[in-house]
């Protein structure tokens, strides 16, 4: 797991009491490894729902959190405004490396990383409400690029009291701290930026405002 996500549980769990522990989501969860810092940091009685849209990662996944109770892996991808993608990869190897071809920033990471597509492979995709029916306590994004369309257009998301997002930056627009605060405060009027990863300032958690 990203060292980032262990300094904002760790956050988390000295500000939040047990008491108000609830849903946690996990978007992007490849083979597990935040559905078990979760499971560590909240206890292992807190529900976990989870999507994994690679098949491979999807599998190794499963064997992994098996042997926990209370956790749901679906094999989509959240996304909205299409239901199915084609998937870029890189060139390098890297398990978790896709862009799903439906991303508006899909043409400049095939520009700047030579991605392209993956031959005989579909994503499915679903919005997040299709399998959300509470709000969550928790929810981690790390998805290729597809934060911001998620960001942009989930109702559910603005009820979490807490957001952790990895940001990708290199995806054909100048992307810095100062743009993700503009971006948050303009399509996430309801949370605000609480800390920034230690390790890199794309790594970021947001916080609901009191207010909202």
């Amino acid at each position: 797991m990203e060292h980032a996500n262990y300094q904002f549980l760790d956050y988390i769990v000295a500000k939040e009491s047990p008491e108000n522990y609830g849903l946690v989501v996990d978007i992007g969860s490849h083979v597990g490894d935040f559905i078990i810092g979760a499971k560590e940091a909240f206890g292992s009685s807190v529900e976990i729902i989870a999507f994994e849209p690679d098949e491979e990662n999807y599998k190794n996944n499963l064997k992994r959190v098996k042997f926990y109770s209370d956790v749901t892996v679906h094999p989509v991808g959240i996304f909205y405004g299409k239901t199915e993608s084609q998937v870029l990869v890189c060139k390098r190897e890297n398990p978790g490396g896709y862009v799903i071809e439906a991303s508006e920033y899909s043409d400049g990471c095939k520009r700047l990383h030579g991605m392209s597509v993956r031959e005989n492979v579909i994503f499915n995709l679903v919005e997040l409400e299709e399998i959300l029916t509470e709000s969550p306590f928790v929810v981690k994004i790390d998805c290729e690029s597809s934060e911001y369309n998620i960001l942009k257009n989930s109702q559910i998301l603005r009820t979490a009291k807490y957001i952790i997002v990895e940001f990708h930056i290199d995806i054909g627009i100048p992307v810095d701290l100062a743009y993700i605060r503009e971006f948050v405060e303009e399509n996430l009027p309801t949370h605000h930026i609480a800390l920034v990863g230690d390790c890199h300032w794309r790594h970021i958690l947001l916080e609901r405002k009191e207010k909202h």
